[in-house]
């Protein structure tokens, strides 16, 4: 995970963001957050990805330029396919993706935690805000709202998201569940139907996944034969 941000990236320069840092898990992007924009949001959250630090992880890790080259374009697919998506269930962006050789900064409405920050996993949150430690999920509705914004994604949108998991489940002050990281999403266009399938299965895979948090103990209930799906496509 990266640890500091970049302060001369074109986009950071424009907007002063403030100090409030929230980090999620999995991802290497860090989140700012900005309460002084006379928007439609008054608080946004930037996305910053600081190219030298990445660069440097990835060479630590022994991963290859073209890895890294990789990575870098599922982040400009992931804010692409974002901008163009409009649903109260998929993050909104307010402004689009800012690049230039030393950043990657994208802009969205504010975002609270994600569900594995809800559930406890804090490890990379610089400073946990009181109200994520005594927030209480509301699982039913959240789990409706996931469901919702899938539907309208398939049968909509004619996409399938693929990478659903606890860490791209993000969750505003308002307790409203929605959707990120499109980087590996793909138009239902191009896929069979046995691969469509594969959506409900990474949705009952998440379901499990936090229901086995909640009770501190694994949910042994997927066959094997669905647990090699997953595998395969997670």
């Amino acid at each position: 995970m990266l640890s500091r941000f970049l302060e001369g990236g074109s986009l950071y320069k424009r907007n002063s963001f403030d100090q409030q840092d929230q980090g999620l898990p999995g991802s290497c992007t860090r989140l700012r957050r900005n309460g002084t924009r006379p928007h439609q949001y008054p608080t946004v959250c930037a996305w910053i990805l600081d190219k030298k630090v990445f660069s440097e992880a990835c060479a630590h890790a022994g991963l290859s330029k073209v890895a890294e080259d990789s990575f870098l374009d599922l982040i400009r697919s992931d804010a692409a396919r974002l901008l163009r998506l409009r649903h109260p269930g998929v993050t909104y962006v307010v402004q689009a993706l800012d690049e230039n050789k030393n950043a990657m900064t994208m802009v969205t409405e504010p975002l609270f935690a994600s569900v594995t920050n809800a559930l406890g996993n804090v490890e990379n949150v610089a400073l946990v805000p009181k109200d994520l430690v005594k927030m209480e999920m509301n699982l039913k509705h959240g789990l409706l709202q996931i469901t919702e914004s899938l539907d309208f994604l398939q049968t909509n949108a004619r996409v399938i998201h693929l990478t659903i998991s606890l860490e791209n489940v993000l969750i505003t002050s308002s307790e409203v569940w929605k959707l990120g990281e499109f980087g590996f999403a793909i138009s239902t266009d191009q896929v069979s139907i046995d691969l469509v399938n594969v959506q409900a299965l990474i949705m009952l895979n998440m379901i499990l996944k936090i229901l086995s948090c909640l009770f501190n103990h694994p949910l042994q209930v997927i066959s094997t034969k669905l647990c090699k799906d997953l595998e395969a496509y997670e």
